[in-house]
């Protein structure tokens, strides 16, 4: 079973890949945590174990309970609904099976072991791509160098679904690596020895994306940090190695925009926060739509990933392939109503504070551990931006981010009686 457990950093890499059962499209990451899940509950239904289940997870299975609701009573297209409810739940399992399996110290560090080796392989896979499609000036799989201004899919996806997850999946891992520069030097762990490579590479797939939304959230990211390592870490000596990190990633990402068009460089920069752009008018408009359509099932909503059936018209209707609301938390409102909006906020949140709590009670035994918490917290807040213009929460990268937060936070709770006082 653990195997399955370790090996889910590289299905959740592998999203733009699936399986066919039984005619439904089921990703690996999906697939092999409801097989863990199963697993898990023959053994509780054995009592061979006990289910752990912490606040954010009975409030996530609330969630699941909404969504369910809303799209067996309100979906125009109850079958599709529901079988995007289904899908969420399989890939939200996740957080159920980190916190239950990853219940020990050392298997949070093996499971960030294979975590980080699998971020470092499918980021540089798509570098790799970018950098022989530039070489032999054809389009390759996993690059689109597609240039019309109107193509936001413009960039680097690699193994995954579009540039845009590429983009945000890069994300956790840039921040994740710019946090742990705030570790010991003394210490040795995998971790420590791959952080370097792993800011570097992280950072360039951020770029290679081309998705502004990333790049924005980048950038709040690394000033958070900054603001966490003043205020829990205190460690003005490392701003010197961090900067000259920073520097050398710009130079860099210099280079490498010299092969990227000037004038398509210049219009993704220039328009990060123009609304008249034909992108983000453009969605805008399905927001507009999606925002008054909410209205017709307020509390509860109109069932998972319903938009599309209330858009169409006649025989036109595809759900599969017609629009969707890219927001995600508009997307919440219309599909689970203010209900499930609420309750899913109250998961962030709840979860959110659990790690910064984690973070610092743990600092006394293991500032490394203390630094990885607040590297996936930041990840958290700052995929939450990144998800404002292109969602990614039916993505398995997304929930290890809640599943090691809140592994952090089991692991913490149940040696908190260990750790000392901090002395004011």
């Amino acid at each position: 079973m653990y195997i399955l457990v370790y090996l889910i950093p590289f299905f959740a890499a592998l999203n733009g890949i699936h399986l066919s059962i039984y005619g439904l499209n089921v990703r690996l990451d999906q697939f092999a945590s409801t097989l863990v899940l199963l697993i898990l509950f023959m053994k509780v239904a054995l009592r061979s174990t006990k289910l752990y289940l912490d606040f954010p997870a009975k409030m996530l299975i609330i969630f699941l309970a909404i969504s369910f609701t809303s799209s067996i009573s309100n979906s125009p297209d109850r079958s599709y609904s529901l079988t995007q409810t289904a899908n969420l739940a399989s890939v939200s399992s996740l957080y159920i099976v980190l916190i239950n399996l990853l219940d020990s110290k050392d298997r949070i560090s093996r499971f960030l072991e294979y975590y980080v080796i699998a971020g470092i392989l499918a980021i540089g896979f798509g570098i790799l791509l970018y950098i022989f499609s530039l070489i032999s000036g054809s389009q390759l799989y996993g690059v689109n160098l597609s240039e019309d201004l109107g193509n936001n899919a413009y960039g680097v996806y690699g193994t995954m679904r579009e540039p845009n997850i590429y983009g945000s999946y890069s994300l956790v891992y840039f921040l994740l690596s710019t946090m742990m520069f705030y570790s010991r030097e003394n210490d040795n762990s995998s971790m420590r020895k791959s952080n370097g490579f792993l800011f570097l590479i992280s950072s360039i797939g951020v770029f290679l994306s081309f998705t502004r939304a990333v790049w924005l959230a980048a950038i709040i990211g690394f000033f958070m940090l900054s603001k966490y390592s003043k205020r829990y870490l205190s460690t003005p000596t490392r701003k010197a190695k961090i900067a000259g990190r920073v520097v050398l990633v710009a130079i860099i990402i210099i280079i490498m925009s010299n092969y990227v068009s000037d004038l398509f460089l210049t219009y993704k920069i220039g328009n990060i926060f123009n609304l008249e752009e034909s992108t983000a008018a453009y969605r805008l408009v399905l927001w507009g739509a999606a925002l008054e359509n909410s209205q017709n099932h307020l509390l509860i909503g109109n069932g998972t990933y319903s938009f599309a059936s209330f858009l169409s018209v006649g025989d036109s209707y595809n759900s599969q392939t017609n629009v969707w609301i890219s927001n995600l938390f508009l997307g919440l409102l219309h599909d689970t109503g203010v209900l499930g909006l609420m309750v899913f906020v109250v998961f962030l949140i709840s979860l959110y504070r659990s790690g910064i709590s984690s973070s610092k009670k743990i600092l006394y035994i293991s500032r490394q551990n203390t630094t990885e918490i607040l590297g996936f917290c930041t990840s958290l807040v700052c995929l939450m931006i990144a998800y404002i213009f292109t969602s990614g929460l039916s993505y398995g990268y997304t929930w290890i981010v809640f599943g090691m937060i809140g592994a952090y936070g089991r692991y913490v709770g149940e040696v908190e009686t260990k750790i000392p006082e901090r002395q004011s």
